[in-house]
C-alpha cells in the first residue's frame, strides 16, 4: 500500500513524491490513510489535532462578512476560510476577525482619507492610521492642482468644438486650422488658385479660392485662441485663489 502522509501547516494528505523538506509531515496509519481519504462527513471538514494528525473537524462558520486579519493588515473574504484558500496554520497566524457590518461599509474596498492608511486598532480591529499631518496651504495646494486638471481636461474638449464660417460647419481646433494652411501652400506650390476642403460631415467643397480658405483657417484659429485664452485665465485665477470656496467659485463660471 502506497503511504501517505499528512502536512497540518497545508491541511493536505499527500503521498511520497509530494513531500517537501518545507513543511513537517507525519506518516498515516492504515486507518487513518483509509478514513481520511475518503470524502468528510456531512458537516465536517479535514483539520488537524494538537499533535498534528489529521481528523475531521466541524465545518466552520461561514460569515457573509468580510474578515479582517490585523497580522497581515488585510482583508479575507469569509469563504476563503474554509475552500482551501488558506491552510489552517495560515489562518492561525493570520487572527482573522469577522468585520462589522459598519466596518465593512467603512473600509472594505474603500480608498482611505487624505494622509491616512490601513490599520488597526489596539482591539485589532480595522481603522484609518493617520499617516501624514497635511498644513492648510498643502491642502489648497492640492485643490489647485485638481482644479487646474479639471480645467485643462474641460478645455480639451471643447477645443475641437465645430465652427461654422459662412453656413458651413468645419472641425475645429488647432490642428484643422493648421490642415488648412497646409494645403493652402501645397495649392500654391502647385500653382493652383483655388483649394478643395472637406466640412465637419466629410463633404469636399471643390473651387474655394485661396482667400476663402485662409478665411476660414483663420476662424478656427481664432476660436481656438479664445478658448485657450479661457482657458489659462483661469488658471491663473486658480493660482492667485486663497481658499478652496474661491476655487470652486472659479470652477463654476
Amino acid at each position: 500500500m502506497t503511504k501517505l502522509y499528512y502536512i497540518a501547516e497545508l491541511n493536505q494528505i499527500v503521498d511520497s513524491d509530494s513531500l517537501s523538506a518545507e513543511y513537517a509531515a507525519v506518516e498515516l496509519t492504515e486507518a487513518e490513510a483509509e478514513t481520511y481519504t475518503q470524502p468528510p462527513p456531512d458537516g465536517r471538514v479535514l483539520g488537524s489535532d494538537v499533535e498534528g494528525r489529521p481528523v475531521w473537524v466541524d465545518t466552520p462558520h461561514v460569515s457573509t462578512n468580510i474578515h479582517y486579519s490585523p497580522e497581515e493588515n488585510c482583508f479575507i473574504p469569509a469563504k476563503w476560510l474554509v475552500d482551501g484558500t488558506y491552510s489552517a496554520a495560515q489562518i492561525e497566524q493570520m487572527m482573522p476577525i469577522e468585520m462589522t457590518d459598519t466596518e465593512v461599509e467603512l473600509y472594505w474596498c474603500k480608498e482611505p482619507p487624505l494622509g491616512a492608511e490601513l490599520g488597526s486598532d489596539e482591539n485589532g480591529r480595522p481603522t484609518w492610521i493617520q499617516v501624514h499631518e497635511y498644513t492648510e496651504a498643502d491642502l489648497l495646494d492640492m485643490e489647485r492642482v485638481k482644479a487646474i486638471a479639471t480645467i485643462k481636461a474641460k478645455c480639451t474638449e471643447r477645443l475641437r468644438d465645430t465652427v461654422t464660417v459662412d453656413g458651413i460647419t468645419w472641425t475645429g481646433g488647432e490642428q484643422s486650422a493648421a490642415a488648412i494652411n497646409g494645403a493652402i501652400e501645397l495649392a500654391q506650390a502647385a500653382g493652383e488658385a483655388t483649394v478643395t476642403l472637406w466640412d465637419v460631415n466629410n463633404i469636399n467643397h471643390l473651387g474655394l479660392s485661396l482667400a476663402q480658405a485662409r478665411q476660414i483657417a483663420a476662424q478656427i484659429a481664432l476660436v481656438y485662441r479664445g478658448k485657450m485664452y479661457q482657458r489659462n485665465d483661469k488658471i491663473a485665477q486658480v493660482n492667485a485663489a486663497q481658499s478652496a470656496e474661491d476655487i470652486a467659485s472659479i470652477l463654476a463660471v
